[in-house]
């Protein structure tokens, strides 16, 4: 299993101000398939995890713990759930 840092989830923290838009709330929401398609996170995970996804979806759901940001889906799979919107809180 994954151990997540803080670092980790301030990077997914802009990545999702980078590629997502202000809702309403004036809260960034992207979808997962933008995160999961991003070479830049791509990159990011490759140099430390053997499995992206698995690291990607990881880091979502430990920031979600933290109340750092919201999803509805309990499981984030490629294709099945690329539009599934994550929320910055």
């Amino acid at each position: 299993m994954q151990v997540i840092n803080q670092d980790e989830i301030d990077n997914l923290r802009r990545d999702i101000q980078r590629l997502g838009t202000k809702n309403a709330e004036g809260k960034y929401v992207v979808k997962f398939g933008v995160l999961y398609k991003d070479e830049r996170i791509q990159q990011y995970f490759e140099v430390f995890y053997v499995n992206i996804r698995t690291a990607l979806v990881d880091t979502l759901k430990a920031a979600k713990k933290l109340n750092v940001l919201d999803f509805q889906d309990q499981m984030l799979l490629k294709g099945a759930n690329d539009n599934a919107e994550i929320i910055l809180k």
